[in-house]
């Protein structure tokens, strides 16, 4: 099954990185105009977020404005053990360090940074980024499996997941496995994709 995963996935990233800047910040900006109106009728509630990499859609625009009205942003490091994130909160001056993938996060808690990371049951909302997805929920990430791992810690307090996506990343089928933790809903360029 992870030859299938692999094959899809790099289809997938070469049609994601093949876009033109135009088609991107068109397709950001549709993006962020359905997010943040979906996100505008919630409570004030804790968001996991993520900082766009490799020309996932960017998601800033709705993270500041999320951040203005009252909403508590956190965003993933990836460690301190191997395979796993931890998620610790945002905010448009949050001091910024690449990870070993190039990905920005929040700097690694110091003596003079004595921010703690928040537990996934913090957590109302979970954006996150996809390579693929279906109309199932499952979704096609870039392969290592952190977003997995940390939402499989939930027990029963998992968060709703979106996935933010452009349109044409939807397949008709994702390969799965046990371990591969479903999306309630897709944002794209196109609207909000229930599932």
């Amino acid at each position: 099954m992870s030859s299938a995963k692999n094959i899809l996935r790099q289809r997938l990233l070469a049609q994601r990185n093949a876009l033109s800047d135009s088609e991107k910040q068109q397709a950001n900006q549709r993006i962020n105009e359905y997010l943040s109106g979906y996100l505008s009728t919630c409570q004030t509630a804790v968001i996991g977020a993520y900082l766009a990499f490799a020309g996932e859609p960017d998601i800033a625009p709705s993270l500041l404005q999320l951040n203005q009205h009252g909403h508590t942003i956190a965003v993933p490091r990836i460690g301190p053990q191997p395979g796993r994130m931890q998620f610790y909160r945002w905010h448009p001056d949050s001091r910024l360090t690449d990870n070993r993938f190039g990905i920005a996060e929040p700097e690694h808690p110091t003596d003079n940074n004595t921010q703690t990371s928040l537990p996934v049951s913090a957590f109302a909302i979970l954006l996150i980024p996809l390579v693929g997805f279906d109309a199932d929920g499952h979704r096609l990430g870039m392969g290592g499996g952190y977003y997995d791992r940390w939402l499989a810690d939930a027990d029963d307090a998992i968060p709703e997941r979106i996935g933010i996506a452009h349109h044409w990343q939807q397949q008709a089928r994702i390969p799965f496995d046990t371990m591969d933790q479903p999306l309630h809903r897709v944002i794209t360029d196109r609207g909000i994709i229930e599932l």
